[in-house]
């Protein structure tokens, strides 16, 4: 309460009362101890996002599966609050102005050490550019312009890049929010760690199985405008055999030749289909689990 009326003082302390008393009441907040010990944490919020055949959507919740620090901790119990018990900022230019590159770190250097370890590849003595050659498929599963950037860095050293293509929407938001909100780095930066000791381990063993592949598939990146779109269709239409659409899909926009191996991969990554991925589809959690549980059906 004291730290509430601190951000507002403008408002009363009665007011602040009956306020926390309605959201405790509608489930936004959650009240733990009694009298002066009391404090208010914010609770697991749901989204309830629902869809045509009356579904509702998944929890919007941070994994637990992403390890995090107590600093962390911290930062996550404070952008999961409502809205109305975080202090209101704008755009912090001296946050910005203070970074220097090459010059300020985040991370300790342990931790830099450790990245580095993560991302050392076989390709470390080779021109620049060699290793992002042989991952080029995979790249450009995320071509936002200011993530290849970013990594541009990494292509040069011939470490493993990063991508955060699979990276919760839940984990990804809330972090970027402890930075926009409190200039801490500690949420994103364990959200970070966490995603580019998978995404390495998950390339190494790409690499692995891809000597023995045609590299690189020239038929999924010629078409995946076409797989993305149809595999945007199957799903919205929850009640409908798949294979029909897909059929359909494909004859209307693949030549003859490359048909059968258009339709492979659309089936492969429909059955391959999770909630990390479905903004490459532009789908949503609740059109997915409406049509995971027709499928399941």
């Amino acid at each position: 309460m004291a730290q509430l009326l601190t951000l507002h003082p403008d408002v009363s302390r009665r007011t602040a009362q009956r306020l926390l008393a309605g959201w405790v009441a509608g489930g936004h907040i959650v009240a733990l101890g009694e009298a002066r010990a009391r404090r208010y944490v914010g609770s697991v919020r749901v989204v309830n996002a629902t869809g045509a055949n009356g579904t509702e959507g998944i929890a919007d919740h941070f994994p637990a599966t992403i390890p995090l620090s107590a600093d962390s901790r911290d930062v996550l119990d404070y952008v999961d609050q409502p809205l109305a018990a975080r202090k209101p900022v704008g755009y912090q230019r001296d946050f910005l102005e203070a970074y220097e590159p090459n010059v300020t770190w985040y991370l300790p250097a342990p931790l830099r050490r450790q990245l580095h370890n993560m991302g050392h590849t076989a390709q470390a003595g080779e021109p620049a550019g060699t290793y992002s050659r042989a991952i080029l498929s995979r790249l450009l599963i995320d071509k936002r312009t200011s993530r290849l950037i970013a990594n541009l860095p990494l292509f040069r050293a011939n470490l493993c890049p990063l991508t955060f293509v699979d990276v919760p929407e839940a984990a990804y938001s809330r972090a970027i929010l402890g930075v926009y909100e409190l200039t801490r780095v500690e949420l994103l930066r364990d959200v970070f760690v966490w995603a580019y000791e998978r995404y390495t381990r998950d390339t190494q063993e790409y690499l692995a199985i891809k000597q023995d592949l045609a590299e690189p598939d020239s038929i999924r990146l010629a078409y995946r405008d076409v797989i993305k779109q149809t595999v945007h269709a199957v799903v919205m239409r929850p009640g409908e055999d798949a294979m029909p659409l897909i059929t359909q899909a494909v004859a209307a926009r693949v030549p003859e030749p490359d048909r059968a191996a258009v339709l492979s991969i659309t089936v492969d990554e429909l059955r391959r289909l999770h909630e990390g991925v479905l903004a490459r589809y532009g789908l949503r959690p609740s059109e997915f689990a409406a049509w995971r549980a027709y499928a399941a059906d």
